[in-house]
């Protein structure tokens, strides 16, 4: 990668990228607390550990599509609701 791109990538895709990973861990963490389970039976469940979900929810990591896709399935939601901003329920917004 030249010097000119790794310029616009940390002022353009490093940023968006970091609020996905916010706005994801945010919508990991809710719906968790909703369902009433651990972050390790979560990890079980999608074929990962505990420790992966924590930094998922911390918002430090981005999952794979197939994960993103797993957690999703799990949750019993859509891969583009993980990943907006918008509320998943009422509650939510009142949070």
């Amino acid at each position: 990668m030249t010097q000119y791109k790794r310029a616009i990538h940390r002022q353009t895709i490093a940023p968006l990228h970091a609020a996905v990973a916010r706005t994801l861990g945010r919508k990991l963490r809710y719906l968790r607390s909703q369902v009433g389970v651990t972050q390790q039976t979560v990890g079980d469940s999608v074929g990962t550990d505990r420790s992966y979900i924590s930094r998922l929810e911390r918002g430090t990591v981005m999952p794979r599509l197939s994960t993103l896709v797993r957690l999703a399935n799990y949750f019993g939601v859509d891969v583009a609701t993980l990943l907006s901003s918008g509320s998943t329920s009422k509650h939510e917004k009142s949070q």
